[in-house]
């Protein structure tokens, strides 16, 4: 099972700082969404931490949490892949204003409040 082996990751010393996110997906008006606990899930599996209802969309689509203060994006084996500002990434650091493309959503990230490194 490929959550077996992204466990390591995903599981590692929890993260702290703030991300806002500005999620837009085709069926729904935007959402702005803040998060403060890091690493997150995206996908469209209902426990994820940013649930999502577009069907290009994997359950467990991708990843966000901090590593030595950079805020780092990992596909996690996802169908579809995820780019960032139109480029296919498997592993990306994320800047402010940085969109994420997965499936039909785009998420912007609007604001980023690093944990000191």
């Amino acid at each position: 099972m490929r959550l077996k082996r992204l466990l390591p990751w995903l599981s590692a010393h929890p993260d702290q700082g703030t991300v806002l996110l500005r999620v837009s997906e085709p069926a729904d008006d935007e959402r702005n969404i803040r998060v403060d606990a890091f690493p997150i899930v995206i996908g469209r599996c209902p426990g994820a931490d940013v649930s999502l209802t577009d069907p290009w969309v994997s359950r467990i689509h991708c990843a966000l949490r901090f590593v030595d203060g950079r805020l780092i994006l990992r596909d996690l084996e996802s169908h579809n892949g995820t780019c960032v500002n139109g480029k296919r990434v498997a592993e990306k650091e994320i800047d402010v204003d940085d969109v994420i493309d997965i499936g039909a959503t785009a998420i912007v990230v609007a604001a980023i409040d690093a944990p000191v490194a």
